[in-house]
């Protein structure tokens, strides 16, 4: 799917906040200011940052995450988190998925990767999005318009798949990402080229907003990998990173 590139002209302004701005317990919180965005990024091409459902370093700017061995920001096709303990869940194109941290995706996972099973008829280039609600039950979402209810390693184990709404305008395949609010299990998707949505796992074309991208130096563009929200409703983004002049 087409990934949304911008270039950051400097620090974005407060957006409205749409969810909780209760403290992350992640990373120390990193101060939000204009020395900030002048920061070294990570040398590997990616980065984390926290925020809400429109801004989303509002609360804690970009940090270096690492990856399991041999995989690449590539092979990532969603993450997500898990309400109970906060645990990172990362899942891969090659259909292993890794438990870990915000910025270490391995750390909870063993000596290798376990795999992961999609809904009947589904592959791993079909899943638009996936969420664990606060019952910690994994919904995921695919680009024909279908949702599959499961575990971290069986998508499809509790249902295997109905039909879910995007806002009329809006396609499932523009989706750049989904999560599910710890505070009240609402379902957030977030759009190609800057539109977010939220409602219910078989219909998120409520609420229709804009959202932004974190202030980065300029001459810096930056696309989005993946998204999630934790148990305390910050949202999470992970996102690619690379010099402008490098676009075709």
């Amino acid at each position: 799917m087409l990934k949304r590139i911008v270039a950051s002209l400097g620090v974005l302004g407060l957006l409205a906040t749409t969810l909780s701005t209760t403290a992350a317990a992640f990373p120390p919180e990193m101060a939000r200011s204009e020395e900030r965005a002048l920061m070294d990024l990570p040398t590997n091409g990616m980065f984390m940052v926290s925020g809400t459902s429109t801004d989303p370093d509002a609360y804690q700017g970009p940090y270096a995450v690492s990856l399991p061995p041999g995989k690449n920001y590539s092979d990532i096709v969603d993450m997500a988190i898990a309400k109970s303990n906060d645990h990172v869940y990362v899942w891969y194109d090659d259909y292993t998925v890794s438990q870990g941290t915000s910025w270490d995706f391995d750390y909870y996972s063993g000596a290798s990767l376990p795999s992961y099973d999609v809904a009947s008829g589904r592959d791993s280039g079909d899943i638009v999005g996936i969420g664990i609600s606060s019952s910690d039950r994994v919904f995921t979402w695919y680009n024909n318009g279908t949702v599959s209810q499961g575990r971290s390693q069986d998508l499809g184990y509790h249902v295997d798949s109905y039909s879910f709404d995007t806002p009329n305008f809006l396609l499932p395949d523009e989706i750049l990402g989904m999560g599910i609010a710890g505070s009240n299990d609402r379902t957030y998707a977030w759009f190609s080229p800057e539109d977010v949505s939220n409602g219910t796992s078989w219909d998120v074309s409520s609420n229709v907003t804009d959202y932004g991208y974190p202030a980065l130096p300029d001459g810096i563009c930056s696309y989005i990998l993946a998204k999630a929200i934790a148990g305390n409703d910050h949202v999470y983004t992970l996102y690619r990173h690379f010099e402008c002049a490098d676009v075709p």
